[in-house]
């Protein structure tokens, strides 16, 4: 019972989600929803409580497919007996995309293993027959669903399958999938894009302050939690369209991010997203694509805003709610509210704690420090016409023995700062962007 209860709460606090972001009206019962979503897809469970595998067949007419099904419950059996998925999912809880990533590890090597043990044990005509029945009766619920819950749903089955896939052919066997429940994937991303996993692409930490304590008393933050390049892929092509580019870029290029839920005494909410991106061009797709969604969403028009210390920043208000994005290097905001001034307080608040803690991965001249205003890596600069002079730093003293490394160059240059160094000098040099390793 503890368990439902706690799954009903979580339930409460998508929804308001999905309302705010207009993914679902106020009279969905999402509880409802997800019940019959899930009822329509799940054939099978494995219950790691008891330690056992569960399937919906018919034991009087036990089809191939049903002979599949518990094939993969029994590798989400062995999954828990020598990696604990249980503990693990507990450990990410609170962080949803690794949660879908996770889930997503899970579900690719159970499904990968019911396809080897297809082939290796069924006659082709039992195959046939397992790959034509679906195993589920009635989609409607399914089918009557948002677009975004569709996605969510799908993604462990569809995309983890592949992620995978992937792992296994590359030695034709399960090594890479068992390290990979040791490395588990942090974001969806790095199921998505696997070259991300194999290179351990860490998500930015990103960690908003206390909204609520600027906004006043009556305010409480009732969730936070990441976003993640699948739920803002699957949420612009919800409203934009599954072929067009924008979707695809909209969500190209994630970096890190987490969203703040607020709620005041009168039931008024306030969202606020703060995504950090690879590049400043991702970062312009997201702002771009994120008003032509906005718009398509609520027939609004955007207008010029200021909000000081942004390179650019928008409003757009309907009737209920009033929007804000901004775009500054790496970082986009965005916040939703009932009222401009809170949705402005906000959004100049996010900007300020976070500007003054997020180092830059692309700069151009002067002294900055590492960690602080830059961020360590592989740089390759844009411009070494005569006259161009870089020096890696250990202080700042002027001294001869701050400098690691330093150069006068006419050439294009790469090179790496490293974590602990303290300074990085550059003029002349055009501008520097960190590269891929």
């Amino acid at each position: 019972m503890e368990g439902l209860q706690e799954e009903h709460e979580d339930v409460i606090l998508t929804q308001k989600l999905y309302e705010s972001l207009g993914i679902t009206s106020e009279s969905t019962d999402l509880f409802v929803l997800i019940s019959s979503v899930t009822s329509d897809v799940a054939i099978r469970f494995f219950a790691t409580d008891v330690g056992r595998p569960y399937v919906i067949a018919d034991e009087d007419d036990f089809r191939p497919e049903a002979e599949l099904n518990v094939v993969h419950e029994f590798v989400h059996h062995l999954q828990q007996l020598h990696f604990e998925t249980d503990a693990t999912l507990e450990s990410i809880s609170k962080n949803a995309d690794q949660t879908a990533a996770y889930r997503a590890l899970m579900e690719g090597d159970a499904s990968l293993s019911h396809l080897l043990y297809m082939s290796e044990y069924f006659e082709t005509e039992e195959q046939a027959a397992a790959q034509d029945a679906t195993g589920i009766t009635d989609v409607t619920a399914f089918l009557a669903a948002p677009y975004v819950i569709q996605q969510l749903t799908l993604f462990p089955y569809v995309e983890g399958r592949f992620f995978a896939i992937e792992l296994y052919l590359r030695d034709q066997d399960f090594a890479l999938i068992d390290q990979a429940f040791e490395y588990i994937p942090r974001s969806t991303e790095q199921i998505i894009h696997v070259d991300k996993y194999d290179s351990r692409e860490e998500p930015v930490e990103v960690v908003l302050p206390d909204i609520a304590a600027t906004l006043g008393e009556e305010w409480m933050e009732f969730d936070r939690d990441t976003m993640g390049e699948l739920f803002i892929r699957s949420y612009f092509e919800s409203v934009i369209g599954v072929e067009t580019a924008t979707s695809t870029l909209a969500a190209a290029g994630w970096g890190g991010d987490q969203y703040a839920l607020l709620e005041n005494e009168a039931g008024q909410t306030v969202f606020a997203s703060l995504i950090v991106w690879d590049t400043e061009q991702d970062a312009d797709e997201f702002y771009r694509s994120y008003q032509e969604l906005v718009e398509l969403r609520t027939g609004g028009f955007w207008e010029d805003f200021e909000i000081f210390g942004v390179e650019s920043s928008l409003a757009l208000a309907t009737t209920s709610q009033y929007a804000i994005v901004t775009l500054d290097g790496l970082v986009t905001v965005n916040v939703l509210s009932h009222d401009l001034d809170i949705a402005a307080t906000t959004t100049e608040f996010l900007i300020g704690a976070f500007s003054r803690r997020m180092p830059l991965a692309e700069f151009g001249s002067g002294v900055h420090q590492v960690n602080i205003d830059i961020q360590p890596g592989t740089y390759r600069n844009s411009d070494s016409s005569p006259g161009c002079y870089w020096a890696r730093l250990s202080g700042f003293d002027g001294e001869v023995g701050d400098i690691i490394a330093d150069e006068n160059t006419d050439e294009i240059t790469m090179l790496t700062i490293s974590d602990s160094d303290v300074g990085f000098e550059s003029k002349g040099c055009g501008s520097w962007t960190m590269v891929d390793n």
